[in-house]
């Protein structure tokens, strides 16, 4: 199978799942996926991003060479919010280790704090955030008032879920 032929086919999660299961069966096929992820191209680059999300999933291990990438790559200006969704996705599902913590905490502030980014960016950054600060107690009080004055402004549903489960996490912290 050719990744890039396949992912040029169609926008469907069943094709993002065929996908997904063929870069899965080898480090060289899962390579060429993550080839397609940070391609330039938006189109490609978009629907790669969605397989990349679907096998981190299903296979923990094979997409950990590739998260300091992966961080490293949301300091494109010209990446398309699927790929930064589905890149702080995979932090989500996956935590962020030890190493990479500070380089993860300062990417995900900066995309939670964003007001022009897509809400589905924001609260994802923000769960990733307030998974951090439970390592590192010492961050909350800052993303836990981030929180609070955020709440002000901010309306949307999925907001108001992410932020009630985060201050309620974060004030946890405060009282160890």
């Amino acid at each position: 199978m050719n990744i890039e032929n396949e992912i040029r086919k169609e926008h469907s999660r069943k094709q993002a799942e065929k996908i997904a299961k063929y870069a899965m069966k080898s480090t060289q096929n899962f390579s060429e996926l993550m080839i397609c992820f940070f391609r330039k191209e938006k189109v490609i680059s978009q629907r790669a991003a969605y397989s990349v999300s679907i096998a981190a999933e299903i296979n923990k291990e094979i997409i950990w060479p590739f998260l300091r990438k992966m961080l490293l790559n949301l300091d494109n200006l010209n990446l398309h919010p699927a790929v930064k969704r589905n890149t702080v996705k995979v932090f989500e599902i996956l935590g962020v280790p030890k190493k990479l913590e500070g380089l993860a905490f300062e990417r995900m502030v900066n995309l939670m704090q964003n007001r022009n980014e897509p809400i589905a960016i924001r609260v994802l950054a923000l769960t990733v955030v307030t998974n951090i600060c439970k390592k590192h107690p010492d961050l909350g009080k800052e993303v836990r008032v981030w929180v609070e004055v955020e709440a002000n402004f901010n309306t949307t549903p999925a907001f108001a879920v992410r932020s009630k489960r985060a201050l309620r996490d974060l004030s946890k912290l405060e009282v160890q």
